[in-house]
């Protein structure tokens, strides 16, 4: 079984040393990141050894006239045939892609971060990124764990499967549709500490996963 571990880390910059105990201490085939706070002074080599490939997606903080923030992570076992895909140009969220291919299966896993008040406009760009990835590699399975910060949107647990309701932004509805009309479901059904879902799990199907989220 395929296992996937999830967190939105508020920062990695100080934690380094407490990830890569975490790591070491568990045997996870991929684990997603968010909110990293990295910068290319700090080397995926300090939180992470020879047993997995990390793709990274920091944040451009001189083009954004900021210090903290954002950012995203994937690692995957080395065992597994991964590489990198091309993600969004958008530099208001953060997204990386990582493609694996494990005969007979083609799995594209996806990190996003969007930060609070996100426009319109990213969402769509979003879209249009995971739209051409499902066009270009057509048989793939897709799972896709972030941190949206989509706050207009309440998750029903309708016997084990989560329903979106309640619409009232119309990111919300943009990102719900999209994702809707590419045959994505949401799975993550641990609402944050306030009863709200802001960290969202999408996929293709129901894939044989175990996902943890601290």
């Amino acid at each position: 079984m395929f296992s996937a571990y999830y967190q939105n880390v508020g920062g990695l910059r100080t934690k380094t040393t407490e990830l890569s105990m975490t790591v070491n201490a568990n045997d996870y085939d991929c684990i997603s990141l968010t909110e990293t706070w990295l910068t290319q002074s700090i080397y995926s080599a300090e939180m992470f050894d020879a047993n997995y490939v990390v793709y990274r997606s920091d944040r451009n903080y001189e083009a954004l006239n900021c210090t903290t923030g954002s950012g995203t992570l994937i690692a995957i076992r080395s065992i597994y045939k991964s590489s990198m895909l091309l993600g969004s140009s958008d530099p208001r969220f953060d997204d990386v892609w990582v493609l694996i291919r494990n005969n007979p299966t083609t799995l594209i896993i996806g990190s996003v971060y969007f930060s609070p008040n996100s426009s319109a406009e990213s969402y769509q760009n979003f879209l249009q990124t995971l739209e051409r990835m499902k066009n270009k590699y057509k048989h793939a399975k897709i799972l896709i764990m972030g941190d949206f910060n989509l706050s207009g949107v309440n998750w029903d647990n309708d016997d084990g499967y989560l329903l979106p309701s309640n619409l009232s932004t119309p990111t919300a509805d943009i990102l719900v549709t999209g994702m809707l009309l590419n045959e994505l479901q949401q799975v993550n059904h641990l609402p944050n500490e306030f009863g709200r879902y802001l960290d969202l799990i999408f996929c293709s199907e129901l894939l044989e996963l175990s996902i943890e989220k601290a």
